[in-house]
């Protein structure tokens, strides 16, 4: 049984909170730490965790006594994260397609690309626009699109940051993080929705803000140099 405690984002949606002593299960004393991540390249990895360290202590520890710790990649290096700034979520949505566009050119299938969203209103401008330029594309927002999902399709993955747990793409875009809540009681969650995101990228990872918040600043901080997006082939 392994367990992400920087993943947990669905502690209350469906009642209590779920943790492995309140089922009778006492992990402390008892666990042994895995570190080793073979999903995402060392940069990925790096620029993830640190910017859910900003909000979750590494020696906090959640219900079971198990910490946020560390992880460690399997040596595999990339192109560092990068993160652009925008007037307007609608300028955001229209880099976005305009990167899937280009890559697609220079040869990436269209099933290695994802684009993630925080709210339903920017699936809804995503999909405007990649019908506009004709782009095969499936939005992930019904049970019905999740149970005839077929990931050997040729075709760009569109969905929330909440349905991409436990999928993995090549490609990943994250857009709409300026609209992301951090009220106190929220900032944490949010946070871990935001890793969470991150870590579906295998190989490339682009975010875009616009509007200042806790979240664009924080990652803006933590952000490549603009001279970075002439190694993803976007500049």
């Amino acid at each position: 049984m392994s367990k992400d405690d920087a993943q947990s984002i669905y502690k209350s949606r469906s009642g209590p909170d779920f943790s492995l002593s309140s089922v009778g299960i006492q992990a402390k004393g008892r666990t042994t730490i895995l570190r080793l991540n073979y999903r995402n390249t060392r940069e990925i990895l790096e620029f993830a965790y640190a910017f859910i360290s900003y909000y979750l202590s590494p020696h906090n520890a959640d219900n079971d006594h198990i910490p946020v710790l560390k992880p460690e990649s399997t040596g595999v290096n990339g192109v560092m994260p990068v993160v652009r700034q925008f007037d307007t979520l609608a300028d955001e949505v229209k880099y976005s397609v305009d990167c899937l566009r280009k890559w697609h050119t220079d040869g990436v299938p269209w099933y290695d690309m994802a684009v993630l969203y925080t709210a339903k209103y920017q699936g809804d401008m995503l999909t405007e626009r990649l019908q506009k330029y004709d782009v095969p594309h499936a939005l992930f927002n019904t049970r019905e699109a999740k149970l005839t999902y077929d990931p050997l399709v040729d075709q760009v993955t569109v969905l929330t940051i909440h349905s991409s747990k436990g999928l993995e793409f090549p490609r990943v875009i994250i857009t709409g993080i300026s609209q992301m809540k951090a009220e106190k009681n929220r900032q944490e969650k949010n946070a871990r929705l935001l890793y969470v995101g991150m870590t579906r990228a295998q190989k490339c990872l682009l975010m875009t803000v616009s509007s200042k918040s806790e979240y664009s600043d924080r990652l803006l901080e933590i952000g490549s140099s603009k001279s970075l997006l002439k190694h993803l082939n976007i500049a």
